[in-house]
């Protein structure tokens, strides 16, 4: 069973791609927890490389495009949920390029 095939029943969607200014902020910021179980609540735990969640209310997926943009796919099953996930993660992802910003070389 293809990974996209456990999405199917999660019928809200939405696709962010952030730009940064190289991988290596990209590294930090997935480092610093922006896409971890400790972020939000998992019950129904999905783990992979690429992808985590709970299958029955959600699912993250993450990759990097052209070595500076990080792509998250959020797929839930309420409209509520997906903006409570986003929210939380834009403002981790904030926070992180603060971080980046001041601190990184």
């Amino acid at each position: 069973m293809a990974s996209t095939d456990l999405y199917n029943n999660l019928p809200y969607k939405l696709k962010l791609n952030i730009p940064f200014e190289n991988e290596k902020h990209i590294e930090y910021t997935l480092k610093s927890g922006v896409v971890t179980d400790e972020l939000i609540n998992i019950e129904n735990n999905l783990k992979t490389d690429t992808a985590l969640g709970d299958i029955n209310k959600f699912v993250i997926e993450y990759h990097i495009i052209n070595n500076n943009i990080l792509s998250l796919n959020l797929h839930s099953i309420d409209i509520r949920l997906l903006r409570l996930i986003s929210n939380n993660i834009m403002e981790s992802i904030k926070l992180s390029i603060e971080c980046i910003d001041e601190f990184a070389p």
